[in-house]
């Protein structure tokens, strides 16, 4: 996540994750090689009131916000 999105800030905290799939669980896929996790999908739920189409991933959670201030976008979207 690091080198595909730079531009965002790269990877998510683990905090950042575990919010993710506490609020939406069904939302996020994990892929495994036998034991060793190779990749994640993390996806959110979007209050579409808020964030009509078409919508950037800057106007769900503002350009170069904290962890912290994501996470409590994500919580006020569920």
């Amino acid at each position: 996540m690091d080198r595909v999105y730079v531009n965002l800030g790269g990877a998510w905290s683990k905090t950042t994750i575990h919010t993710l799939i506490d609020a939406f669980p069904e939302g996020q896929i994990a892929l495994f090689d036998h034991d060793q996790l190779i990749g994640i999908v993390l996806s959110m739920r979007v209050d579409y009131a808020k964030f009509s189409n078409p919508h950037t991933y800057d106007d769900l959670i503002g350009q170069k916000k904290s962890s912290e201030t994501i996470q409590k976008v994500m919580q006020s979207m569920v």
